[in-house]
């Protein structure tokens, strides 16, 4: 058993998470989650926590908050030579509401489209720029290296996903973009470093500044790749699932495509 100090706890947590194969969001939703739980607790050791209390605080929240919070937790444990199962959390997150989701209004992409062509910072406006051409998770456009992108023909990129979602890798061609095709280009061209843009945080930070969802871009590229493709349905959701990295039956491009999205006045239309 570990023995650690309560300055040093959640210090030493956040080493071993580092260490982990997750997703660097995943890594900061866990940490911030155990941080929350523990925050009225003195804790010296693992022995310390109590489970009583941290039951107490997740009440009132929705399934997901407790599930993460739950696995959160045993990765702590698990950090320190122990296991967590605690059958008090498995009881509160079934009987937890459901994250309930305010109604979206409909998106306006040629607004949306304005407010991301005035950006002045050239790496996040092209940033923002090919995640709605790729369909990529802004967790994914974070990651991408010089060595990811491949110009092609008709102003189209090839992009190599090396750490998507649950750790797969995918390639992609990407919808045309004239400027993008030129302006990134030149931007790689001068880039002194190997990764290209800013971390998924940052990049979501200015989209909530902007008043839009990073996530929102990946649903227009869904609309228009599904609009664009000539084939039966059933074919062009098995196209459109890939491009994203969603799985082969996932009915997630579904809640994509009932996106209300105002597509009038684009280029795509």
């Amino acid at each position: 058993m570990k023995s650690l100090k309560s300055g040093k706890f959640l210090e030493n947590f956040k080493k071993y998470l580092d260490n982990l194969e997750l997703r660097n969001e995943t890594k900061r939703i866990y940490f911030s989650k155990v941080k929350t739980v523990l925050e009225n607790q003195n804790i010296n050791s693992i022995d310390d926590i109590n489970i009583n209390a941290v039951v107490d605080s997740l009440k009132g929240q929705n399934k997901n908050y407790i599930s993460q919070t739950k696995n959160a937790l045993k990765l702590l444990y698990r950090s320190n030579d122990e296991f967590l199962f605690s059958s008090e959390l498995e009881e509160l997150q079934e009987k937890a509401p459901k994250q309930r989701k305010k109604p979206e209004k409909t998106l306006k992409l040629s607004k949306l489209n304005r407010k991301i062509n005035v950006i002045r910072n050239k790496k996040m406006k092209l940033a923002f720029r090919l995640e709605e051409i790729s369909g990529l998770r802004i967790g994914e456009i974070a990651n991408l290296r010089k060595e990811d992108i491949q110009f092609c023909e008709n102003n189209r990129l090839i992009v190599f996903v090396r750490d998507g979602k649950g750790g797969k890798q995918r390639r992609l061609k990407t919808l045309d973009d004239k400027y993008l095709y030129k302006e990134l280009k030149e931007f790689i061209d001068q880039s002194k470093t190997d990764k290209l843009f800013y971390s998924d945080r940052h990049m979501q930070k200015k989209a909530k500044e902007l008043e839009f969802h990073t996530h929102d871009l990946r649903k227009v590229n869904t609309h228009i790749l599904f609009d664009k493709l000539k084939m039966d349905k059933e074919s062009s959701l098995d196209i459109v699932r890939k491009v994203l990295g969603h799985e082969p039956k996932s009915k997630t491009v579904f809640k994509y495509l009932g996106r209300d999205i105002d597509k009038s006045g684009t280029k795509y239309y």
